[in-house]
């Protein structure tokens, strides 16, 4: 987005499959599925701070603001190629942006998902238990230096 114009013109074309509007950054939840869906496709946009007429009203972008939105940038794996801005639109409050590439063509031909804290808590859980396992076969095993005798 290079120009409040151009923002609002995509905003009038209203919600696509390559465009999620959201009215804050509170529904970060659905539009991070909705992002996650693009990255899969074609790619997209999710825009926060669009009223429901599909009005650009902004919303007051603080530090923790962006801290969330960059969290949810990062649940995704494979890690993906999301982008994001910030439109003024008068008032001190702001649209946030975020364009997602197209993931189409990566070499692993991997699907994009978003990755929870619990997901990897029970990843990592599951990688200690396999070492467990492979430590308490080794301790199992008992050297015959005679060849089997």
């Amino acid at each position: 987005m290079t120009t409040l114009a151009a923002l609002q013109s995509l905003v009038a074309q209203g919600e696509s499959e390559t465009l999620e509007l959201e009215r804050s950054s509170t529904e970060l939840r659905r539009a991070g599925d909705s992002l996650c869906a693009t990255l899969n496709g074609e790619g997209g946009k999710v825009l926060f701070g669009v009223g429901l007429d599909g009005r650009c009203v902004g919303q007051e972008v603080a530090n923790i603001t962006r801290r969330v939105v960059a969290a949810m940038r990062g649940r995704y794996a494979p890690p993906a190629p999301v982008e994001m801005s910030r439109m003024e639109v008068g008032g001190g409050r702001q649209v946030i942006v975020l364009d997602a590439a197209p993931s189409r063509g990566q070499e692993a031909e991997e699907s994009m998902s978003i990755v929870t804290t619990v997901q990897r808590v029970y990843i990592e859980f599951q990688r200690v238990q396999a070492w467990i396992r492979e430590l308490r076969f080794f301790q199992d095993v008992k050297l015959n230096p005679r060849g089997g005798e």
